[in-house]
């Protein structure tokens, strides 16, 4: 804003992944920003978010129908008591039998020392009631996205199993339109990952091994939207 060259009434945000969840919410509270990009952004609650994610990558490492039963079950189970329990030390209490009962279910030559199951236990404890997990699983981005009046291009790619492409676009347009916001854009880029690549297996381990960064077809998509946004 304070660039001279710069038109401050014509300045957007992209925001990624979380950052995708970010924009909105300072968008709906500044109505300097001209116009927001969403590339995998979250249009669903954190927590429905996490179980479908779970479910996906659970699926792309070839678990079993039941074993995906499980951890939709546990982790729901989970989800609610973050959720619903404030004190973090009796919600910790409640947690422990839920997460022990993952490595009870390991076969011998699988599971860890006890001394080893207690110290990953620990770890992600403190990782899901940190006030930031909290927060994400309780939040519901279609809340504040219905205050977003600004021009809004949402991206996503078709194979994204962290940010499932068809519930969440779907999501963010709904509530964009419920709030009154005609000027939405979306579109699903086929055969790309969460990072934008183009994929071929499309899991999470592949995003290191592929050559392209960030695929050019969406670049090009982005600029030639924001060009219009600023004439």
């Amino acid at each position: 804003k304070t660039r001279k060259e710069i038109n401050s009434k014509k300045i957007g945000l992209i925001g990624h992944s979380e950052g995708g969840i970010i924009a909105p919410i300072v968008a709906a509270k500044n109505k300097d920003i001209a116009y927001i990009v969403l590339l995998a952004g979250s249009g669903i609650p954190g927590d429905e978010l996490l179980l479908e994610q779970t479910e996906l990558i659970g699926k792309a490492a070839e678990l079993s129908e039941n074993e995906l039963t499980e951890n939709h079950k546990s982790n729901t189970k989970v989800y609610s008591i973050l959720k619903t329990e404030k004190n973090p030390e009796e919600a910790k209490k409640q947690l422990i039998p839920i997460m022990q009962a993952g490595f009870d279910k390991l076969p011998a030559d699988q599971k860890p020392s006890t001394e080893e199951i207690n110290a990953i236990l620990a770890e992600q404890l403190n990782a899901i009631t940190s006030p930031w997990f909290i927060h994400f699983i309780s939040y519901n981005p279609a809340l504040i996205l219905k205050e977003v009046k600004c021009p809004v291009l949402v991206l996503n790619g078709e194979k994204d199993i962290q940010v499932p492409s068809k519930s969440n676009t779907q999501a963010i347009k709904t509530a964009l339109e419920k709030g009154g916001n005609k000027k939405v854009t979306v579109v699903e880029f086929p055969n790309m990952n969460h990072l934008f690549q183009e994929c071929k297996i499309c899991n999470v381990e592949e995003y290191e091994t592929l050559e392209q960064t960030f695929s050019p077809i969406v670049l090009k998509q982005i600029s030639d939207w924001i060009t219009l946004q600023i004439k």
